[in-house]
């Protein structure tokens, strides 16, 4: 599930029915955590989202690259620090 936080900024950021497509996607990917090392689903979300940065293709790629190695698209998405829940909040707020 998308946190509420994450699903305005998607709505900001990708126009019109790309914010419906990636929100689709993101909510299929409830088991990248599992697949991530138990990483939190709202920082393998934002990173996705983040990486595509409005643009679908992007934001595709970086689905492709979840399958191959998690913690390049933490580290892509900006979220790959220790720092990720600081940062997680700055950019897109409270919950």
């Amino acid at each position: 599930m998308v946190s509420t936080r994450l699903a305005r900024w998607i709505r900001s950021t990708y126009p019109g029915i790309s914010a419906d497509a990636v929100l689709r996607e993101l909510a299929v990917l409830d088991r990248a955590a599992e697949v991530a090392g138990g990483q939190n689903p709202e920082r393998i979300a934002a990173a996705l989202a983040f990486i595509g940065a409005g643009d679908m293709s992007r934001f595709r790629e970086a689905l492709e690259l979840l399958q191959i190695d998690w913690r390049d698209v933490l580290v892509m998405g900006g979220l790959g620090g220790e720092s990720w829940p600081a940062d997680l909040e700055r950019l897109l707020g409270e919950d």
